[in-house]
């Protein structure tokens, strides 16, 4: 079974899409999109998710693949285990990180080996998981006829096993550390017994709480020379573990598959947008899952500005909501209004539903009805800069030339269809 990506159907797709990728969209400071996707992705930069947020998509299919693994995922304990998923990859890459960086040879691997067995658990976690799901979306279900086959392939059936063998063998690898004026002694501990076991056994029968005990005389991640040499012994004491752990090492270094990190990077782009609505969600905010046709006509019910909503949450500000739709022929939308009345509001509103949709996410209203569009050009008003050597008409019809190639085709607070 192949698996390509869940957030484009094929690779011509993905390959239209960010081929004419857009770093910097300029309606989005007029729409104040510049500030929800900052919110969006804020913490996840490792991810680099400006390029899925940035970049619409450009047909009904691909949108709706994208909007069905948004439903899948309002599965409480599907998006819990993409969430658990994400954070031990995360803690792999970090234990990878360690290995990379440190000095002692068996440190790095020992580190190595603790990050592929991360990888190992996660996998088979995430498959379990998602079997107990009920996934609908064609997205998540390619993925997981993938991974069903990767978590049963002969590579990685081995790895596990191999990767499993050696951590139980350096778990019993028990040793005592004697520690006298002059000189540590370290020798095998024969006595098979936790003192501090039952030390905190018998101290909890009068104070009836549980206590760590677990005793660290060295925080620093780079080992001391004391610890190295203690290393040293202990490596002479059981050598034909670690001789296990250098081949392991050798052997093992592209274990990480390439759809295994892509899928990680991918479902990035719905944990963030989903962690995101949660929170307006349980101030009462409703959003709905576009529906996206070809007929040109618009009905948007209760939309509101996703960016004020945002800040009403601090500020407890009223969020006003409202409809637009165009019917039959009608193609041109006029607002007027008196000054401060709601107008430009209203249009951010309407541009980040349009845009939204087009990402495939759900959108800051109670329905959707829309087609999709060419293009979005806006002309907000903007606060004079003082520095510039030339007047606002001239700095307005700078930034005008940037939106339109034909003046005709440019109008104020308002979206070309």
């Amino acid at each position: 079974m192949e698996f390509f990506s869940i957030l484009f159907k094929d690779a011509k797709k993905e390959s239209e899409t960010l081929s004419n990728a857009n770093n910097d969209p300029g309606f989005f400071v007029d729409l104040n999109l510049n500030q929800v996707i900052d919110e969006i992705i804020k913490g996840k930069e490792e991810y680099h998710l400006e390029q899925f947020f940035y970049n619409n998509l450009h047909d009904i299919d691909s949108i709706n693949y994208r909007l069905d693994i948004m439903r899948d995922l309002e599965c409480k304990d599907l998006f819990n285990c993409m969430v658990d998923f994400s954070y031990q990859l995360k803690r792999m890459r970090e234990y990878l990180s360690f290995s990379g960086d440190l000095h002692n040879h068996y440190q790095k691997e020992k580190w190595f080996l603790d990050a592929v067995y991360l990888y190992c658990n996660a996998v088979n976690d995430l498959r379990f998981r998602m079997s107990l799901a009920k996934i609908k979306s064609e997205g998540l279900l390619r993925f997981y006829k993938w991974l069903n086959e990767y978590e049963n392939s002969e590579h990685f059936v081995a790895l596990f096993s191999k990767t499993k063998e050696l951590q139980t063998e350096f778990n019993r690898i028990s040793y005592s550390i004697q520690v006298g004026k002059d000189e540590v002694i370290v020798s095998k501990d024969e006595s098979n017994s936790d003192f501090c076991a039952e030390i905190n056994k018998t101290l909890q029968k009068f104070s009836g709480v549980q206590l760590n005990y677990e005793i660290r005389f060295f925080t620093d991640l780079e080992m001391c020379a004391l610890e190295t040499k203690i290393l040293e012994i202990i490596r002479k004491m059981n050598p034909s573990v670690f001789e296990m752990l250098d081949s392991f090492f050798k052997n093992n270094t592209d274990f990480l598959s390439n759809n295994i990190i892509k899928f990680d990077v991918e479902i990035q782009f719905y944990i963030s947008y989903l962690d995101y609505i949660n929170k307006l969600k349980q101030k009462g905010m409703h959003f709905a899952y576009p529906s996206i046709s070809n007929n040109k006509a618009l009905d948007i019910v209760d939309a509101y500005d996703l960016a004020f909503a945002q800040k009403s949450l601090v500020s407890h500000t009223e969020v006003v909501c409202n409809d637009f739709y165009l019917n039959n022929e009608e193609r041109i939308y006029i607002i007027t209004g008196p000054n401060q009345g709601g107008k430009t509001t209203f249009a951010r509103a309407f541009g980040q539903i349009m845009f939204l949709s087009m990402l495939g996410c759900p959108v800051p209203c109670r329905k959707a009805s829309i087609f999709i569009f060419d293009n979005i050009y806006t002309h907000f008003n903007k606060e004079e800069k003082l520095i510039t050597d030339y007047g606002r008409l001239k700095e307005e019809l700078n930034r005008l030339s940037k939106s339109v190639k034909d003046p005709l085709d440019g109008w104020t607070d308002c979206i070309k269809m």
